[in-house]
């Protein structure tokens, strides 16, 4: 039975094969669409509540500036705080900080003139260790079966700080008698630093971390060329409805609203058989916005068909590859952390109790 093409689709292409002389333009129309980054280990993801907790003398916490971004640090998105309801602990213990070792290094260097003379120059390099012994670990409760531990800045592995280097001894001494509250700053920012990526390390390992990422459907430029409106018109829809996904949101519905929109794309492209450069376009877009759509709507595989009709279709090839890429990735992350979709509905999502440090009593 011959395949009946809408009205739509068959006035485009009619329109086409009349135009085929003149330009067609296609323009990026840009949106946001958030989605979950998951966690690359499921261990901790079929658990709901946590507890948490810093080891750490005050003075230590306010020489190295965290008493405020400790609270950041032990947040876990998608995990609920509750000290009652715990079922794995996540602790940051922080011990003194401690100099290990600092000096001025001294090295002089020679440079031959045009005349045959010599001209030395000398250059003085600041040079510090120190130890903050830090180790971050999860534990189960009430088993304490270690699930995580990671230690760092300890006396045989300690943070190193070296300045560039200074026309004067005097200018490489201010690096050394830089501190604030007894602690040198330029080891401090050296250990926040670490500490930081510590901390992203464990939230990419566990966390259901929020993310928010801008893309872009196709356009064909319609001014004075009414045989596009329609198509732009879905990728108005199409967008209107990506950009209502929410992170913590089922995409059922949002799969089941844009069929229409889907066999649109779909329909167009397979009605063109590319002739020149302009209906290679038209396939293009169609094809492109065919596989961003079906990408964010986690329809994998067929996204990767998809993407590949944009590279067999030789026109940006590139951007095929690219949506293949994706689409492997999103497939490896879904696997590896046991989940079936990035756009979950986890309990810590909605919960108020967040850890907060609290100034021991003296």
């Amino acid at each position: 039975m011959r395949k009946l093409i809408p009205s739509a689709i068959l006035f485009l292409l009619t329109s086409l094969h009349i135009l085929q002389a003149q330009k067609i333009d296609l323009d990026k129309r840009k949106f946001q669409i958030e989605y979950l980054a998951l966690p690359t280990d499921p261990t901790l993801s079929y658990f709901d509540y946590y507890m948490a907790d810093v080891f750490a003398e005050y003075s230590t916490l306010e020489k190295l500036k965290l008493t405020s971004a400790i609270n950041s640090h032990l947040q876990l998105e998608g995990y609920v705080y509750s000290e009652e309801k715990a079922q794995f602990s996540y602790t940051i213990s922080i011990d003194q900080p401690v100099v290990v070792y600092q000096t001025i290094d001294q090295s002089t260097t020679s440079y031959k003139n045009s005349d045959g003379t010599y001209r030395y120059v000398t250059k003085y390099t600041a040079i510090i260790q120190a130890a903050i012994p830090t180790t971050i670990y999860l534990k189960l409760v009430p088993y304490g079966t270690v699930l995580y531990t990671s230690t760092f800045s300890t006396v045989n592995a300690p943070t190193l700080f070296k300045s560039s280097p200074q026309d004067t001894r005097e200018k490489a001494q201010y690096y050394l008698t830089d501190t604030w509250r007894g602690l040198n700053s330029s080891i401090r920012d050296i250990y926040l630093k670490r500490l930081s990526e510590e901390v992203a390390t464990v939230k990419q390992k566990f966390d259901f971390r929020k993310k928010n990422e801008s893309s872009f459907l196709i356009n064909i430029d319609d001014k004075n060329r009414t045989e596009f409106t329609a198509f732009n018109i879905e990728v108005s829809k199409a967008i209107l409805t990506l950009q209502r996904l929410s992170y913590k949101t089922p995409i059922d519905s949002s799969r089941l609203s844009m069929i229409p929109t889907l066999n649109y794309f779909l329909n167009t492209a397979q009605s063109i058989k590319p002739a020149d450069k302009n209906q290679k376009k038209i396939k293009y877009a169609s094809l492109y916005n065919l596989a961003i759509c079906q990408y964010y709507l986690e329809l994998l595989n067929d996204s990767k068909i998809t993407a590949q009709g944009i590279i067999d279709n030789d026109y940006n090839k590139n951007d095929g590859k690219a949506i293949i890429e994706d689409v492997e990735l999103t497939l490896t992350s879904l696997k590896t952390s046991e989940q079936r979709s990035q756009h979950l509905q986890r309990p810590g999502f909605n919960s108020t109790d967040h850890y907060q440090y609290t100034i021991p009593k003296k």
